[in-house]
């Protein structure tokens, strides 16, 4: 078997082949090869392909569930690292996207990169009751 995803005994980290990432070499389908941007740094690229490649396969590959022109999007953490790249992205697409974020600073800085709104988790109060009983039904 080539892929080693469902074996218990692995222990390392990859998205669509399971051969591990932390290494001097490692194996990859070509497909999963991208030439890096003469613009852009190693490390640069690096934090690019890590986030905006999850982002991207979130967003535009779970079909029917693409995000498209004047479709609603929500962003959970949309100012951390992988949110503030889905709200660029689904921005860019045309979305409406709304951000979920834990302080205004946060929704202010998702307003400039494209989002139509945010909501502070920290200042909505609809979330239920947190009790275990709430959250098991």
């Amino acid at each position: 078997m080539d892929d080693m995803t469902p074996y218990r005994s692995s222990h390392v980290w990859e998205d669509e082949s399971n051969w591990g990432s932390f290494a001097q070499f490692s194996k990859v389908y070509g497909y999963q090869c991208i030439k890096k941007p003469d613009f852009m740094s190693f490390e640069e690229a690096a934090c690019s392909i890590a986030t905006g490649a999850v982002s991207y396969k979130m967003l535009f590959t779970w079909q029917p569930n693409v995000v498209a022109k004047d479709s609603v999007c929500l962003v959970w953490g949309g100012s951390g690292g992988l949110g503030s790249y889905s709200v660029k992205l689904a921005s860019a697409a045309g979305a409406r996207v709304i951000a979920i974020v834990s302080s205004d600073e946060g929704g202010e800085y998702c307003r400039k990169l494209g989002a139509a709104g945010y909501i502070n988790r920290r200042k909505y109060s609809h979330w239920g009751n947190g009790s275990r009983s709430q959250v098991e039904k």
